[in-house]
């Protein structure tokens, strides 16, 4: 039975924080869990008159003094439902660094294109777990995985382009573990694109603060808790300027395999040309 993954991002500009996050779960367990949601949004959510019941849930919203108080309802119904939380940190101003430290031997200088699109990136770190990461894999098991993201048309090509080119380069036997092509919904018909920004904007705080190992491991804020920290497995990754700088070359060799690629910083260069 293929898993659900709902995800969403959440970004700061002023500092580069960007996480994308989300959960896994059977679809089964996600249509319980969206009439569990659904029935808290009339009394709890935040008013939007173009979702069903004229109230959704907005994390950034839900945030005011008068809504915060009820988060922990909807963390229960989270956590008696989903299966698997995910994340992905990356910090922008790092990818910036690390674009200037990829060179090209011979070459004219390189063109990036949505290379540096935090969504090209993101796409990347999914796949690469899900195919790479024992950790992750462990979790999941054989599991194939089918990925629905927030209907946004700033990147919703990118995430399209970004997974047919990753898969295309992978070996046919590893692409059992992805279902099909990604999906782009509404989130106030598809209630688990609101869990999902639930996650993406705690995560992104926690990295911001520098608390994410013991947040994640312990589910435990001032405003809600987990009843059972153990109750679902969490996956976090978090890439390093060092470690992008790896990625972005992977993604330079993928569009141009006949380049040669490496690390302006290894050799002792300022930056990359």
């Amino acid at each position: 039975m293929a898993l659900q993954a709902f995800a969403d991002e959440s970004y700061t500009q002023f500092n580069g924080m960007f996480t994308l996050a989300g959960y896994m779960a059977p679809a089964a367990e996600w249509a319980k869990f969206s009439d569990a949601w659904a029935a808290l949004l009339p009394e709890y959510g935040t008013v939007n008159k173009s979702a069903p019941s004229g109230h959704h849930f907005k994390m950034s919203e839900m945030w005011a003094p008068s809504y915060r108080v009820h988060l922990q309802k909807f963390h229960d119904v989270i956590e008696q439902y989903v299966k698997i939380a995910f994340s992905m940190k990356i910090n922008m101003d790092d990818m910036a660094r690390a674009r200037d430290r990829v060179i090209a031997f011979n070459a004219d200088p390189l063109k990036w294109g949505d290379a540096l699109h935090p969504y090209r990136f993101a796409n990347f770190a999914l796949i690469d777990m899900l195919q790479n990461n024992a950790s992750a894999r462990t979790v999941i098991g054989d599991e194939a995985i089918d990925f629905i993201f927030d209907e946004e048309q700033s990147h919703k090509k990118v995430i399209q382009d970004a997974w047919d080119q990753d898969l295309d380069a992978m070996a046919e036997k590893d692409r059992d573990k992805f279902g099909s092509s990604p999906r782009f919904e509404k989130d106030i018909e598809y209630l688990p694109l609101q869990a999902a920004d639930f996650w993406a904007w705690w995560t992104r705080r926690w990295y911001e603060a520098g608390e994410d190992d013991e947040r994640l491991r312990t589910l435990s804020t001032d405003e809600w808790h987990a009843r059972n920290p153990f109750k679902f497995p969490r996956i976090a990754i978090s890439y390093s300027e060092d470690e992008m700088v790896t990625v972005l070359m992977k993604l330079q060799q993928q569009a141009n395999p006949h380049l040669e690629f490496a690390d302006a910083k290894a050799l002792g260069l300022s930056q990359g040309a």
